[in-house]
């Protein structure tokens, strides 16, 4: 009887070591959200992850900007607006089933993976991330709310997701800018072109181009230039509807804000003593999310010398 004893003496705290090693983990919170080291104000929050031998996770990070037609174009905020909701989302690629923690219900391949931490951080740009909810929903899904900085002109903010499953680390990220204010978009006033005279031997009918260079000036609402905005230019109108061609539809604005086109119009000699004219109107638009646009007329004439008297 005294043996039973030491023994069990000896057996439980040997059980009350093993129990404390296979309570609930706990995961700190993300990393620091702010750029440039400024203090966030992240919920302190805590989850049981996810864990598999061998994860393959996707993770998407999303904003709630509209998304320009233009792919290559970069959703954009207003800094007057301020705010950008981000949503970074979690779902299981692998063929191995994993286990939600929390309800041991299985979470499938291209299921959302809930109550796993997401942490989110500005990576360049004047922006912060002040308040977040880093541990995913039934979604799949974590949100933050990032505040713009200020920005007098056109500037890129670029965002992390990143998540730890089992030992690895995914990231994921978005980019944006912060514009000020819708600005406006100006065609150059020097889109009329001078008058063009052919001399009285010109074949009548006979196909004249003029060669025309303009520019165009985009700014925000403070006046300040947008740099590498592609803007596309196309014919609004044609009075008559004569032949008009543009080397490049869509460029993109310099250093200064401003880009050229390069337009070719064709007329027709109109006879000896006779002019022939036709008006046309230009567009200009940004592919923004809610685009900029400017038209501006040009009148191009071509008149065509009388016959001389001892021509006739």
């Amino acid at each position: 009887m005294d043996t039973i004893r030491k023994c069990g003496l000896i057996i439980v705290p040997v059980l009350l070591l093993l129990l404390s090693a296979c309570g609930s983990s706990s995961s700190g919170t993300g990393a620091d959200p702010l750029s440039n080291g400024t203090n966030s104000n992240q919920t302190d929050q805590t989850s049981t992850p996810v864990t598999a031998v061998d994860p393959t996770v996707s993770l998407v990070l999303e904003t709630d900007l509209a998304k320009p037609t233009e792919l290559s174009t970069l959703p954009q905020v207003d800094a007057n607006i301020g705010t950008v909701l981000l949503t970074g989302r979690m779902l299981n690629m692998g063929e191995s089933v994993l286990l939600d923690p929390t309800t041991n219900a299985p979470i499938g391949q291209g299921a959302p993976i809930p109550n796993q931490l997401i942490s989110f951080n500005v990576v360049a740009g004047p922006a912060a991330i002040g308040y977040s909810t880093p541990v995913t929903d039934r979604n799949g899904e974590a949100f933050a709310v990032l505040t713009t900085g200020n920005a007098d002109y056109t500037t890129n903010v670029i965002v992390e997701a990143s998540a730890t499953l089992s030992g690895k680390i995914y990231r994921a990220y978005t980019q944006f800018q912060i514009v000020r204010g819708t600005g406006k978009i100006e065609l150059a006033n020097d889109v009329n072109v001078p008058e063009y005279r052919l001399p009285s031997t010109y074949p009548v009918g006979a196909e004249f181009d003029i060669l025309h260079q303009f520019s165009f000036l985009l700014t925000d609402s403070n006046g300040n230039p947008r740099v590498g905005v592609p803007v596309t230019l196309s014919v609004h109108s044609s009075i008559p509807d004569v032949p008009v061609f543009l080397d490049y539809t869509t460029i993109r604005t310099g250093s200064d804000g401003v880009g050229w086109f390069n337009a070719r119009v064709t007329l027709y000699a109109p006879g000896p003593g006779l002019m022939n004219s036709a008006s046309v109107i230009y567009k200009a638009r940004t592919n923004d999310s809610y685009p900029l646009i400017n038209y501006k007329g040009s009148l191009y004439k071509v008149v065509q010398d009388k016959l001389s008297s001892a021509s006739k």
